[in-house]
C-alpha cells in the first residue's frame, strides 16, 4: 500500500516529460508572405503588378476573385509555376488570331502548369469592359476553351491595364516564384513559345525585336528635324500642332515649357497602316517617368509642368503622325 504513491507519481513525470512537447523543439511560425516589390509597369524583366479583379468568369460561367498577391502567396495555387497573360480589347482586328493561338496549346500550358488569363481591356465602343463583357467576347472566339477571363474594369485599380499597354493584343509570361515578366511578346516579331516556357519557366527568353523598315521619307519628316534626342527636342507651344514622321531609326522629341496641367496628343493612321507609334514621357533633365494613354490611332499624355515627349515607333514601327499640345479637357 505505501508503494501506490510512488507509483502514480512515477507515472505522472513520465506523462509530462515524454508525451508532452519542449517549446523549444517547436518549429517557428513560417514569415508572412510579402509580394514582391513591382514598378507598375508591364514589360520584360518586371515584377507583375499586384492586381485584384472580382467577377472573373471561368470557361463555364462560374465566377471569383483573382488575386495575385494570393496567387504569389497561396499554397491554394502550388498547382500552377506561371501564368500566361493575354490583353485584348474588343475593336482589335488582330485580337481574335492570337486568342486562338492561344487557346491551340492551353490545354498543354495548363498541363504543364501554366494559369491561362484572357484579359480584355476595352470593348468594340471603346467603353471599359467588364468581366460579363470579356466573356462574350473570348466566348465568342474560343466558345468554352480553358482560361480566366477578365475585364479590367472589374480590377480594384481602375484602368490598371489599360494605361500601361502599348499595342493590341499584348502577351506576357510570368514566372510565379517571383512574379517577374520573363517573356514579351512585344519584344520579338515571333509568338513566344509559351508552351516550352511553362514547361521550363527557369530558362532565358531572348527578345527578337524586327528590323527597321522606313514607311516615309525626308519630305515627310517635321520641320525642325532633326529632332532626334533630348538635346535637340523641338519646343511646342499651346495650340501648337506638328506633322511628321518618323521615318528613321529612333524617335522624334518635343519640349513642353508650360506651367500648368496640359494634354499632348498624338494622331496616326494606325487603323489603315497597323504601324503603332506611341509616346514616352521624361522629366525635363531626361528621366523617364511614363508613356501614353492608347487608344488604337489616338494616343495622349496628361500631365503638368515642364517635360519633353517621344513620338516613337513600337517595335521599329514607321509611320506619319500629327502632334498637337493644349489644356487638359
Amino acid at each position: 500500500m505505501r508503494r501506490l504513491p510512488v507509483l502514480l507519481f512515477s507515472l505522472a513525470l513520465i506523462a509530462c516529460d515524454g508525451g508532452g512537447m519542449d517549446p523549444a523543439d517547436a518549429a517557428p511560425p513560417p514569415p508572412p508572405c510579402e509580394y514582391p516589390t513591382f514598378s507598375g509597369q508591364l514589360g520584360l524583366g518586371e515584377v507583375m503588378p499586384n492586381w485584384t479583379w472580382q467577377n472573373v468568369q471561368a470557361w463555364d460561367g462560374t465566377t471569383s476573385t483573382l488575386d495575385l498577391g494570393e496567387f504569389f502567396c497561396s499554397s491554394d495555387y502550388d498547382q500552377y509555376s506561371s501564368i500566361v497573360l493575354v490583353i485584348s480589347a474588343g475593336w482589335c482586328p488582330a485580337c481574335p488570331e492570337y486568342i486562338r493561338a492561344i487557346d491551340s496549346m492551353s490545354r498543354q500550358l495548363e498541363d504543364a502548369g501554366a494559369l491561362v488569363l484572357f484579359v480584355e481591356v476595352e470593348t468594340a465602343d471603346f467603353d471599359p469592359a467588364t468581366s460579363a463583357d470579356a466573356a462574350t467576347f473570348i466566348n465568342g472566339i474560343i466558345a468554352d476553351g480553358p482560361g480566366l477571363r477578365i475585364g479590367d474594369a472589374d480590377n480594384t485599380q481602375p484602368s490598371a491595364v489599360r494605361g500601361l499597354v502599348q499595342r493590341m493584343p499584348s502577351g506576357y509570361f510570368i514566372r510565379r516564384r517571383d512574379m517577374v515578366i520573363v517573356a514579351d511578346q512585344k519584344q520579338s516579331i515571333y509568338q513566344i513559345d509559351y508552351a516550352g516556357l511553362a514547361a521550363d519557366p527557369e530558362q532565358t527568353w531572348t527578345p527578337m525585336p524586327p528590323p527597321f523598315v522606313g514607311n516615309c521619307g525626308p519630305a515627310d519628316e517635321e520641320a525642325s528635324e532633326p529632332n532626334d534626342d533630348l538635346a535637340t527636342a523641338q519646343v511646342i507651344t499651346f495650340g501648337g500642332e506638328v506633322t511628321g514622321g518618323v521615318c528613321a531609326e529612333g524617335g522624334d522629341f518635343y519640349r513642353i515649357e508650360e506651367a500648368g496641367p496640359w494634354r499632348f496628343d498624338l494622331f496616326t493612321e494606325f487603323l489603315m497602316t497597323r504601324e503603332d507609334l506611341n509616346l514616352n514621357l521624361y522629366t525635363s533633365a531626361g528621366e523617364r517617368i511614363g508613356g501614353s494613354t492608347q487608344r488604337s490611332n489616338h494616343d495622349w499624355i496628361d500631365y503638368e509642368g515642364p517635360a519633353v515627349i517621344e513620338v516613337y515607333g513600337m517595335d521599329n514601327d514607321s509611320a506619319t503622325y500629327r502632334v498637337t499640345l493644349g489644356p487638359q479637357p
